[in-house]
């Protein structure tokens, strides 16, 4: 699997493919972006390299999404490859019909953007793919950027202060276990005196208040062991 999955975008509203460029472009994704804007244009690059994922609209100038989404399940070739139906349409059970048709997921417009992404990742890792670690770490959807040296939820930077930085790193690389309120002291903060140590705890519930904070409505993913230490829980299977 490459490094950086393709995306085939299949839309004929210019707005709408410059706003999906930028989303799949943007970091964390750093996601391949290719386009076609009509049936015939999305049919002739599924000659070719095939994409990791396709993002569908229903309302093309040349006919319908569901024209594409039938050719592509119709044929060994693509019949496996990972469709995300979008409209603008909420006309009665029509989820339920492209489901049915083929698609692997459906989303109405205006997509919300760290909705929209969070159902991006979770097609391609369902078809194989994984991202690379060579910026980051993960604790879906919350990531560890270590060269920007900042967080990231669900795509969005957490501008997190340098403590945080250092704290969120202490979390990840304990891999879903606690970490001891002693060794962020030592190992963060740069505590060890005894006579400072009430005072220093104090300061580190206020870090990981203001961590818990920006990580929005991951916030109960970071959990504090009382008087032992905290921990950055692992997602449910």
């Amino acid at each position: 699997m490459p490094s950086k999955p393709r995306v085939l975008v299949v839309e004929d509203d210019p707005q709408a493919e410059d706003l999906l460029r930028t989303w799949l472009e943007t970091p964390p994704c750093h996601y391949r972006f290719e386009s076609a804007s009509g049936v015939r244009g999305a049919l002739r690059r599924l000659q070719g390299d095939l994409p990791q994922l396709i993002l569908l609209d229903l309302t093309l100038p040349d006919g319908t999404g569901l024209d594409v989404l039938r050719a592509i399940r119709a044929q060994d070739r693509t019949r496996r490859l990972p469709v995300l139906v979008q409209t603008a349409s909420v006309g009665e059970g029509l989820s339920a019909k492209c489901l049915e048709k083929g698609a692997d997921d459906f989303v109405t417009k205006p997509l919300d953007h760290d909705e929209f992404l969070a159902r991006v990742k979770a097609l391609l890792r369902r078809s194989g793919w994984r991202a690379e670690e060579d910026s980051g770490r993960e604790f879906e959807p919350l990531t560890l950027d270590t060269r920007g040296r900042d967080g990231l939820c669900f795509g969005r930077k957490l501008n997190l202060t340098d403590i945080e930085f250092r704290l969120l790193k202490a979390l990840f690389d304990a891999k879903g276990g606690v970490v001891l309120a002693q060794d962020l002291l030592r190992g963060v903060l740069h505590v060890s005196e005894p006579g400072v140590l009430r005072a220093a705890l104090k300061d580190l519930l206020v870090h990981m208040s203001n961590l818990r904070k920006k990580f929005g409505s991951q916030k109960k993913r970071l959990r504090n062991k009382r008087g032992v230490g905290y921990q950055l829980a692992l997602p449910e299977s």
